[in-house]
């Protein structure tokens, strides 16, 4: 959901064959998360401990990249 306030999930499309790399960012730039993972299924990021405010998720892969507003609650 957006905006979250305990986890934010993000669906993959099932013809995405390749390790996807998610780094979060807050306005100022500062790294909040990043990690990379496998094709296939979801992912669950927990932002229940994060500070409220707008947040940028950064997804890439060898294919290309973009960049997606996140509001905490």
């Amino acid at each position: 959901p957006n905006p979250a306030s305990q986890v934010v999930n993000v669906a993959l499309k099932s013809e995405i064959k390749e390790v996807l790399a998610i780094s979060v960012f807050n306005t100022t730039g500062q790294l909040i998360v990043s990690q990379e993972y496998q094709p296939g299924g979801s992912i669950t990021i927990p932002v229940a401990t994060w500070a409220k405010g707008i947040y940028f998720l950064y997804l890439k892969s060898e294919s290309g990249s973009s960049y997606r507003k996140l509001i905490v609650q």
